[in-house]
């Protein structure tokens, strides 16, 4: 299974639009017993792909709405972000890896 360590292809801004239907992160969602061990995998570890391409057999492309928008409301509450977007998230990841978003 690819994951973003191992991807060669990574882009950590490559985000869905929104939360999948089988999100973890959704209310009801059947995978939400998941949601706690990705939430602190998320805020201390790494990214997470969207179970959807997963479930459908498919090798994952885009990374979890629904983990990303807790990273983004983590890391501004904690000062890291200026702003909880995507926009800010971009802006800040290249600006401490030492280029422009």
């Amino acid at each position: 299974m690819t994951t973003p360590y191992t991807d060669p292809n990574y882009d950590p801004n490559r985000v869905r639009p929104r939360r999948c239907h089988t999100c973890p992160h959704r209310p009801g969602s059947t995978l939400s017993h998941l949601a706690p061990g990705l939430v602190t995998t998320a805020l201390t570890e790494a990214n997470h792909y969207c179970h959807a391409e997963q479930l459908q057999g498919k090798e994952p492309t885009w990374l979890c709405r629904g983990t990303r928008n807790i990273q983004l409301q983590a890391f501004h509450s904690m000062g890291v972000l200026a702003e909880p977007t995507d926009k800010c998230w971009a802006e800040t990841l290249a600006r401490l890896q030492g280029g422009e978003a």
